[in-house]
C-alpha cells in the first residue's frame, strides 16, 4: 500500500484481507477507497469473499454511490 496508495487493486486486496479476518470496519474503509479509485463491478463479482457483503445494505448502498447495482444482474 505504501508503494501504490492510489491503486484500486491494492486497496481492494487489503479490503479482502480484512474481510477474511472478520474486520468489517477496515473492510469497508478499504473497499470504499478501492471504489473511489476505480474498482469495477467485474472485479468485485469474481471474489467469493464479497458474497457475504452483498447481503448487507451498507455494502449495497456503497456500491450504488459508485453507480454499481449488482441486484440488476441477479
Amino acid at each position: 500500500l505504501e508503494l501504490e496508495p492510489n491503486s484500486a487493486l491494492v486497496n481492494a486486496t487489503l479490503a479482502d484481507i480484512h474481510a477474511y479476518l472478520g474486520n468489517d470496519m477496515e473492510f469497508y474503509r478499504n473497499i470504499n477507497m478501492a471504489l473511489s479509485l476505480g474498482l469495477e463491478w467485474e472485479q468485485i463479482k469474481k471474489e467469493p469473499i464479497y458474497k457475504k457483503y452483498l447481503k448487507e445494505q451498507r455494502f449495497i448502498d456503497m456500491l450504488a454511490r459508485y453507480d454499481i447495482h449488482p441486484e440488476e444482474e441477479f
